[in-house]
């Protein structure tokens, strides 16, 4: 079973995430991005796969990674509509620890 980590807030809400990168929580974040890659083909001839950074939406899947990350929190049943009214705040929080513990895969291009 995979370790997790406990963040308390200030207000004693608290939020309990997963302290590795999981293959479910790297896959729902991929997800979000796959409309962002492309393949061209190089000087070579050979296929490479390219990332079209206007496409791509890093709160998105951040957002989704960190939900498939939670394992629970204060707030109530972990679930998207529970996670659309978490202080940003608080969200932020996470979001920066997680980027810590699954380094060198960031949870986001910002670093948020």
């Amino acid at each position: 079973m995979i370790e997790t980590e406990r963040m308390t807030f200030l207000d004693g809400n608290w939020w309990e995430f997963k302290k590795q990168l999981t293959v479910g929580a790297k896959r729902a974040m991929e997800a979000v991005l796959k409309s962002a890659f492309k393949v061209e083909v190089n000087e070579a001839g050979l296929p490479e796969l390219k990332m079209d950074w206007e496409k791509a939406d890093f709160d998105e899947a951040t957002r989704v990674m960190i939900l498939a990350s939670t394992t629970a929190w204060s707030f109530g049943e972990v679930s998207p509509a529970i996670f659309n009214n978490i202080p940003q705040s608080q969200y932020e929080q996470v979001a920066r620890r997680c980027n810590e513990l699954y380094a060198p895969f960031p949870v986001s291009a910002k670093g948020n």
